[in-house]
């Protein structure tokens, strides 16, 4: 089971408000996530790993003690300039720095204000761990510091293993904004394109929060006044655009966005 990867109420703080490029190398990053209690618990558990990212250098400024039992050696912090391609397998590695500049686009399209308040998951990045196992990410990103123009250019980045959830070859950013609680956009590799709105639709989540209630497709159909295979029909796309292969796992990836 996944740990909450943020309090329930309030956004994530910015510790380092409009940092300059060389002072990023300077702060102790272990002390900042230490003292986030509610990243904190989780630091010891096997599934979970923290690193503290670089998004315009492309570099690991901290990684917890869990990542480096994981990845090795290479999970160091200033060991290379693009340190996040040791832990990634050769497929995803291309994909990676477009993600990245998707992100980055993303935050641009966000109003100055909002920017800092920006929380991002990021779904589908296949690593590759020293045992061998798959290990198909789970990642939040939450800024620690950012440009003057509000633009995060350090994160915080939880890393959680789906790979018992997730059988899909694609990945995907979904952004919203803590502050208000409201999806900005989200980005899907499968197209490459960034869509304004929430990667599940309005009639698609109130079907999925009455799945969540335990409605079978017949209630759910006289609920919303729809038919039973349009009630299966939404389902499938939610399932097929999250990447998932059953109810239980849609249902999981949905509550930890937020979603329901």
């Amino acid at each position: 089971m996944l740990i909450p990867t943020e309090p329930k109420s309030d956004a994530v703080p910015l510790f380092f408000e409009e940092l300059p490029k060389e002072q990023t190398h300077q702060i102790n990053y272990k002390e900042v996530v230490e003292s986030l209690n509610y990243i904190y618990d989780s630091l010891l558990e096997p599934w979970t790993f923290v690193v503290v990212l670089d998004l315009e250098r492309l570099e690991i400024l901290y990684a917890n003690e869990n990542c480096l039992q994981l990845f090795g050696e290479s999970g160091k912090p200033l060991t290379s300039q693009y340190l996040p391609f040791a832990f990634l397998r050769p497929e995803s590695q291309p994909s990676f720095k477009r993600v990245i500049s998707q992100f980055q686009n993303m935050v641009q399209a966000v109003s100055p204000k909002r920017r800092k308040f920006i929380k991002t998951q990021w779904v589908g990045m296949r690593l590759k761990p020293l045992n061998g196992k798959p290990w198909v990410s789970f990642a939040t990103l939450m800024p620690l510091s950012a440009r003057i123009d509000g633009t995060p250019n350090v994160v915080l980045m939880i890393n959680q293993n789906i790979s018992h959830l997730y059988n899909a070859n694609f990945a995907w950013l979904r952004q919203s904004c803590t502050r208000v609680s409201q999806c900005n956009a989200y980005f899907h590799s499968s197209t490459g394109e960034v869509f304004n709105h929430d990667i599940l639709s309005k009639r698609e989540l109130e079907v999925l929060k009455l799945i969540a209630k335990g409605y079978n497709s017949q209630r759910i159909a006289t609920e919303l006044s729809i038919s039973v295979n349009t009630v299966s029909n939404h389902r499938k796309n939610m399932m097929d655009r999250v990447g998932v292969s059953d109810t239980t796992a849609l249902l999981q990836l949905a509550q930890w966005c937020d979603l329901i």
